[in-house]
């Protein structure tokens, strides 16, 4: 349970960065990741 957590944690940091560092939309990293935007978002 830890680990899995601790996957989405660090996908969450991920995608924060990437959006940070690349100016990209949650949309557009939603689908290079294969999630929903809001689930990117939130």
């Amino acid at each position: 349970m830890q680990e899995e957590e601790n996957q989405i944690n660090n996908a969450c940091l991920l995608i924060a960065l990437e959006y940070l560092r690349k100016y990209r939309t949650y949309f557009h990293i939603a689908q290079s990741y294969g999630i929903s935007e809001s689930i990117a978002h939130g």
